[in-house]
């Protein structure tokens, strides 16, 4: 798939995130290996990563930390800031299932752009209370993670 689609679809596809969350406008990097969409408010962030040889799409949303994003892997006992839709789905809907997100196939434009569509949908209706930036949930996820975490899980 032709990686300027991505740049074009994601941010028209997920512009809920600037009108209805107050979202700035996203900051869009990318490689031939990836091509990252980030929104930032100023208590969230909304992570959108389209891997190019999976051709798969993965949503994390973060807690902002002093305004930014921070990766958890710097100090193990820390709070977990982010989690993704998989985790937050895992607890709010389980029954929902992405795994058509990833298909290890070239995707036709169509079908990118309705699982952006879908993606796009499952955040708006699972996800308003973080990306207004309630975090309570994160309490529960990160208690999970933990458990998973464990030598014994």
């Amino acid at each position: 798939m032709r990686i300027q689609l991505v740049k074009e679809k994601c941010p028209q596809e997920f512009r809920f995130l600037v009108d209805e969350f107050g979202f700035r406008e996203p900051q869009v990097t990318g490689d031939e290996a990836e091509v990252r969409h980030i929104w930032l408010n100023s208590k969230a962030g909304v992570e959108l990563v389209f891997d190019v040889h999976e051709q798969g799409l993965y949503l994390y949303i973060h807690r902002l930390v002093h305004g930014r994003m921070v990766d958890d892997d710097e100090d193990p006992d820390a709070p977990l800031n982010y989690f993704s839709i998989e985790d937050i789905l895992e607890v709010r809907d389980p029954e929902e299932d992405l795994t058509d997100l990833v298909v290890q196939e070239e995707l036709s434009a169509p079908r990118f752009e309705a699982n952006l569509r879908h993606l796009g949908q499952v955040l708006q209706e699972h996800c308003a209370d973080l990306l207004k930036g309630n975090f309570r949930l994160f309490e529960q996820l990160e208690a999970i993670e933990r458990q998973r975490r464990m030598p014994d899980a």
